[in-house]
């Protein structure tokens, strides 16, 4: 999955996972927040990342199969997207 978000670009897989997916984000602005957050559908929180690196990791593997919200916030510009735990 390839998303831009304002000046960055977001490139998330695999989606569907077995458990772990790599997020690579590149464009990111240091100096502004940037941060991500899983969801499952009912809004519980489950995974969170305070600093995205550029290339992080999700480690779903201990949550049950289902749909997940991921929401990625750049600088304040926010994205959500759906991702599929096998």
């Amino acid at each position: 999955m390839l998303n831009h978000v304002g000046t960055s670009t977001i490139k998330i897989y695999p989606n569907p996972t077995a458990g772990m997916l790599t997020v690579e984000a590149t464009g990111l602005e240091p100096a502004k927040q940037n941060m991500l957050v899983v969801y499952t559908v009912e809004g519980k929180e489950i995974f969170a990342l305070s600093r995205l690196t550029g290339r992080d990791v999700v480690l779903l593997g201990t949550q049950p199969a289902g749909v997940y919200i991921m929401r990625i916030s750049l600088g304040g510009v926010a994205s959500e997207y759906k991702i599929i735990k096998e």
